[in-house]
């Protein structure tokens, strides 16, 4: 069976148009300089921007978001914010999640991008990741792990990726997501 879900997308959409319509106009360079996230502040942009691209309703609005979150991007990278006092705690992990939202963004834009972005934001993810998980493993190392991989799938890198999943620590939510699909597929 099928499922179709551009119906749900455009539910979205028009629910939080007035809300998406807000956050557009806002200036977030207003208060830049205590912006200890930029990473997350483009990660952001980028999240709003999918909804209303999906529900095809609004392009324009959608592409609105993307250019925001790039540049956000650029302007972080160019200001070395992402090392500055009051963000270099997520170093390189913030790097890396910069790096692959800048990615993702521009591919969606039709805009081209350096090849050596995705690698260099997986290999953030991956060290800054043993930084701030401070070597526990939990749902929240394991993302940041299979986030790495992904990049490097796309890449076409499947040594590293390979090297990655050989952190001989169990992938929860990749066990639970297993489980779950034989669970669910039993049933039918």
């Amino acid at each position: 069976m099928k499922t179709h879900y551009r119906s749900n997308w455009e539910d979205l959409y028009i629910a939080h148009r007035e809300d998406n319509l807000e956050i557009l106009v806002k200036n977030i360079f207003d208060t830049w300089q205590q912006n200890s996230m930029p990473d997350s502040t483009a990660e952001h942009y980028f999240w709003w921007g999918l909804p209303v691209l999906y529900s095809h309703l609004d392009e324009p609005l959608a592409l609105a978001f993307f250019e925001k979150s790039l540049t956000i991007s650029k302007r972080a990278l160019a200001e070395n914010k992402l090392v500055s006092k009051i963000s270099k705690s997520q170093y390189p992990f913030n790097r890396g999640v910069l790096l692959r939202t800048q990615v993702y963004t521009l591919v969606l834009t039709g805009q081209n991008f350096e090849t050596n972005l995705l690698p260099q934001a997986s290999v953030d993810l991956e060290k800054g990741s043993k930084i701030l998980d401070k070597g526990k493993w939990d749902e929240m190392s394991e993302a940041h792990i299979l986030e790495g991989i992904r990049l490097d799938l796309i890449v076409g890198d499947i040594g590293r990726a390979k090297r990655l999943l050989k952190v001989k620590k169990p992938f929860y939510l990749v066990c639970r997501r297993i489980q779950f699909v034989v669970k669910n597929t039993s049933k039918l």
